[in-house]
């Protein structure tokens, strides 16, 4: 499964995109909690084994339909306005055929890949899959603590709630560990400093970095895949300034490192 690849350009209207996404989500949460839905009925266990982790398969996740419904096409009025895409998004609307029970197994199978030979746009489709499956996945992640139990002992490249492969993550000024972020869920959890999360790779044999200058930024490079990760280096920030992790940074606010990842040529951790 590929995060995005090719997110909308850095501007206002991409920020204003992802302002209008934030507060959708906000509504999405508080809806599923006003419905009484569970993680169980969305496919979610709340008491797995610690060898169940992953916790969500996502070809199993059942999204509440017209939760799904409304969202998705939230989203796509958003992407219309803020890529001007209105024809080719009508176009994809048009060939789905949206019901309650479709919009559902719609936004599943462009996450997992299934399907896209339906449509003109795969890449468009999959931006507004992830775009929508992010607040329910967000949602699940909070209200599920099991994956959180052994925070410690994971230790994993992959997220152990969705299971996606991460871009992104944080140094912690606090200590000084790495901190992966998953760029579906936002589920954050430890990992080791010094080993290459995609590949297991150690440092020594050959993970590089470079940093950005007057910035908090660094990415990682693995010379044995290839593959690159982007870090938020909080000892770096002045004093008393937090940023968080967020999908407006994962998407926008460090899609320059990627540009300069693959000019070296490193390529995307998908």
């Amino acid at each position: 499964m590929n995060p995005l690849l090719h997110p909308p350009g850095h501007s206002e209207e991409s920020e204003k995109l992802y302002e209008n996404l934030e507060s959708m989500y906000r509504v999405v949460h508080r809806k599923l909690d006003e419905k009484g839905i569970s993680p169980e009925s969305m496919g979610c266990s709340l008491q797995p084994r610690k060898t169940e982790l992953p916790l969500v398969s996502i070809n199993r996740l059942r999204l509440p339909g017209d939760l799904t419904r409304e969202l998705l096409y939230s989203v796509t009025d958003e992407l219309k306005r803020a890529l001007e895409c209105e024809d080719e998004i009508d176009q994809l609307l048009h060939q789905a055929e949206l019901d309650q029970t479709r919009a559902s197994e719609f936004v599943i199978s462009q996450l997992i890949g299934n399907g896209t030979a339906e449509y003109t746009s795969a890449e468009l489709l999959h931006l507004v899959a992830v775009l929508t499956v992010r607040p329910f996945l967000s949602w699940l992640s909070e209200h599920v603590n099991a994956h959180k139990a052994h925070p410690d002992s994971w230790l994993q490249g992959n997220c152990p709630f969705c299971g996606t492969v991460p871009v992104l993550g944080r140094i912690s000024a606090e200590d000084g560990r790495l901190l992966l972020w998953c760029w579906l869920c936002a589920t954050e959890w430890r990992f080791p400093r010094m080993a290459c999360p995609y590949c297991n790779g150690s440092a020594a044999d050959g993970q590089l970095f470079f940093t950005v200058r007057d910035t908090p930024y660094r990415v990682e490079l693995c010379k044995n895949c290839s593959r690159y990760l982007k870090i938020l280096d909080e000892r770096r920030l002045p004093e008393h300034e937090e940023i968080a992790l967020s999908w407006i940074m994962n998407d926008l606010l460090t899609h320059h490192l990627d540009v300069l990842a693959w000019k070296e040529g490193y390529i995307s951790p998908s």
